[in-house]
């Protein structure tokens, strides 16, 4: 599974060009940052991505 780096959250779901994460801190709707994923093992490689947040919702443990 992918490991999710930055911004410091938790990877929920990967489909197409979909990414679903939980994160501690809010993004307001269209805003673009990078994404930082570390590939699985045996794999040391970390791939950043440009992603626009679509839509943010409260999440378990004060997590957006």
């Amino acid at each position: 599974m992918l490991g999710f780096l930055k911004p410091r959250g938790e990877l929920v779901e990967l489909s197409g060009r979909q990414v679903v994460f939980l994160t501690e801190k809010k993004y307001n709707r269209d805003a673009t940052l990078e994404v930082r994923l570390s590939l699985p093992a045996p794999s040391d490689k970390k791939i950043d991505i440009a992603v626009r947040i679509l839509s943010q919702r409260p999440g378990p443990n004060q997590k957006q």
